[in-house]
């Protein structure tokens, strides 16, 4: 069964939302589907950052500066100032970005991702600037 409210559902396991029964995922004004979200933040810009898939919605951990710029750009929320930890033990690399993308689905995605991130050390993108937020990572 799908949860109602995925803010309410704890991590590692995959969250399965409806794109249509998320807000933060809701149908954008040109009928495309927004592919990231940041939650858990103070503002629409800021947060841990999930993207949506096949099965629902994932957390991303161990995020680089590229990825973080892509994310922030697709939220329309300007560049990414600042990378976080480089531990290999955090992240279970899910996508490698260059940094100039238009969207996170422009990335290079790995098929083998598994689920799961050290929630001690979860990757917080705060965007401000630029747009409405630009981005540095703690």
């Amino acid at each position: 069964m799908f949860p109602r409210n995925p803010r309410a559902v704890r991590f590692p396991t995959t969250i399965r939302v409806h794109p249509y029964q998320d807000r933060a995922l809701r149908r954008r004004k040109d009928g495309t589907f927004r592919e990231v979200r940041l939650v858990k933040g103070r503002s629409p810009c800021a947060g841990l950052p999930e993207i949506r898939n096949v099965n629902g919605v994932d957390r991303l951990c161990g995020l680089h500066r590229e990825e973080a710029t892509v994310f922030c750009r697709e939220l329309g929320c300007g560049p990414a100032l600042q990378a976080p930890r480089q531990d290999g033990s955090v992240a279970r690399k899910y996508m490698t970005c260059g940094g100039d993308e238009l969207t996170i689905r422009n990335c290079r995605l790995n098929n083998k991702f598994r689920s799961g991130c050290d929630f001690q050390r979860d990757a917080q993108v705060v965007c401000s600037g630029g747009g409405p937020c630009a981005a540095h990572l703690s």
